[in-house]
């Protein structure tokens, strides 16, 4: 059997691939770390925030273990290109964190993201092999199990209590020990229309 890796943000997508990767027969070992992106501290305290509250529930099952936070980067909010500027922090924090390697890296990609969820896999399998020649080793392989579903569908499999603590907001208020939705960004916007479907 497999060990896989998910880069978490808290959020729905990576936290019901971490869940499916648990439930699937095909891994021994899920494992899970955060990068956290320094240009928006409201939202990393939200999702640290989140996935502190979600840990204990994914490590019920015996085959799950939380990596922490692998990397801490600054990026300016100049270019809106996320596989361009997260692509390569991913494989620097995993290629930081895991020893022993796993077999997979898993990125929740769904038909949420696009019109087409394929349109946009081969770029980023580009990306992801335009490092191999800097590696020692041959990287485990980047796979994408969420390619088919919709985002209606992903949230109505997620545990419901792994959904209650999942964030999704850009710019999160803090309100004493929680982090609420501002209800004005895009995601907060998306979220709406994905729970009216």
């Amino acid at each position: 059997m497999k060990h896989i890796y998910v880069s978490w943000s808290g959020g729905a997508d990576s936290t019901y691939l971490i869940q499916r990767c648990i439930e699937s027969d095909e891994y021994e070992m899920v494992l899970a770390g955060y990068v956290a992106v320094r240009n928006n501290m409201a939202k990393v305290d939200s999702e640290l925030s989140a996935i502190a509250k979600m840990v204990p529930l994914l490590m019920e099952s015996g085959k799950f273990a939380y990596l922490g936070v692998l990397a801490e980067i600054h990026l300016i909010k100049s270019n809106p290109n996320l596989a361009f500027k997260q692509m390569p922090i991913w494989l620097f924090a995993m290629l930081t964190a895991l020893h022993p390697p796993v077999d997979e890296i898993a990125i929740g990609y769904h038909q949420g993201h696009g019109d087409d969820a394929s349109a946009h896999l081969n770029d980023l399998q580009s990306i992801y092999s335009a490092h191999r020649p800097l590696m020692h080793r041959d990287p485990p392989k980047l796979v994408f199990p969420l390619k088919d579903m919709t985002k209606a569908d992903l949230l109505s499999r997620l545990r419901p209590e792994l959904r209650a603590a999942c964030v999704y907001c850009e710019s999160p208020i803090k309100s004493g020990d929680d982090h609420l939705p501002c209800g004005k960004c895009r995601l907060c916007r998306q979220r709406s229309l994905d729970e009216s479907r």
